[in-house]
């Protein structure tokens, strides 16, 4: 089975992360909504929490990165995890 992670963040777009996941899972994959840390709740750009069912795999066969936040350089979102430097350093 293959192996999929979509990458959650504080001010990830909602959208951008279930679709994939709605998609992906429909189709047989194994899809993880997972986290760069251990987190018990992830709040989305536009306020809802979501559960990760855990960190970012070593090296998912597919990875998915949601963006959020990038136009309006929102302190949360993809833009300031691009900023942090912590998320393009694991995709790498």
């Amino acid at each position: 089975m293959t192996a999929v992670d979509i990458v959650v963040y504080d001010g990830f777009d909602e959208l951008d992360a279930v679709a994939p996941f709605e998609i992906l899972a429909a189709a047989g994959l194994g899809v993880r909504l997972v986290t760069l840390a251990d987190a018990r709740s992830v709040r989305t750009a536009h306020g809802m929490s979501i559960a990760p069912h855990g960190r970012l795999g070593e090296a998912p066969e597919l990875l998915v990165v949601p963006g959020g936040g990038w136009a309006s350089r929102a302190p949360r979102g993809a833009w300031a995890e691009v900023q942090a430097g912590t998320l393009p350093a694991a995709v790498a």
